[in-house]
């Protein structure tokens, strides 16, 4: 055996050897990661082609749910709506009856007006055959109409219909003892708010007391005479007729110098 021949089974041997260690590495590795070896006589096929099953029965796993949030997701933001505070300032941009207004506050968009019902009162509806509810609506709108108002809460914060509860204040006017007081609204204390009971309590009794408004008799209204419309007459407008007899031409009087002649 020469040098040659001798130096290549060394490096078949060891090429043989390489290949063992690499297989009882990857043995090792698989069994480590508790992975089975690959079974190839069961196969799959599909319209792609064939593949073979990791396992000889499938052990399929949930896919566990992926808790990281994608920062290419925005997250869906739900709109809050700011509460009110206990007391805030508005315009009224509308009066509806006698205790109810349209509310602008302070800082909001003019687009944007809140319905204001006058808290533990009632008035009687804007209508004609009701002529108090009547008064009530139209002093209310000459009082608050474009004016600035301070809307005061007390327990609860709206009704069912979703109008504002409000103490309304305009200057130091309190409108809703003031409407009471006049007869022009009666007292209906809500259980939960009563932090003017007594206020609203005592104005009432005075209303009754004076015979004033709702407690007293229906106003009379002047009546306004109606106009009556001009009636045409038959007079006749005629000239007087002037007759050519009667016209006197207008004379020009022009003097006729006569030339004398001088007698030397």
């Amino acid at each position: 055996m020469n040098f040659f021949t001798m130096m290549t089974d060394r490096i078949e041997l060891a090429v043989r050897w390489f290949y063992i260690a690499v297989l009882v590495a990857m043995l090792f590795l698989v069994t480590a990661c508790g992975l089975e070896v690959p079974s190839i006589s069961e196969e799959i096929v599909s319209p792609t082609g064939t593949f073979i099953l990791p396992t000889a029965v499938s052990t399929l796993q949930p896919t566990p749910i992926n808790t990281r949030v994608n920062p290419k997701v925005s997250p869906t933001i739900t709109p809050t709506v700011t509460p009110l505070p206990a007391e805030v300032l508005g315009l009224v941009v509308e009066v509806i009856d006698g205790n109810t207004i349209a509310v602008v506050m302070r800082g909001d968009r003019l687009s944007r007006a809140y319905v204001v019902r006058y808290l533990n009162i009632n008035t009687l509806p804007n209508k004609p055959d009701n002529p108090w509810g009547v008064v009530a609506y139209e002093t209310n709108r000459d009082l608050t109409r474009l004016k600035v108002v301070r809307l005061v809460r007390d327990q609860t914060e709206a009704d069912a219909d979703g109008r504002l509860l409000r103490y309304v204040y305009l200057g130091k006017t309190f409108m809703n003892v003031m409407l009471v007081e006049k007869g022009l609204a009666k007292s209906a204390i809500r259980e939960s708010d009563t932090t003017f009971r007594a206020e609203i309590l005592v104005a009432e009794s005075r209303a009754k007391g004076s015979s004033l408004g709702l407690w007293g008799p229906l106003p009379t209204a002047t009546p306004i005479p109606t106009p009556m419309p001009a009636q045409p007459t038959e007079e006749k407008i005629t000239a007087p007729i002037v007759k050519p007899e009667t016209i006197t031409p207008t004379l020009i009087y022009t003097p006729t110098l006569t030339p004398t002649v001088s007698k030397d």
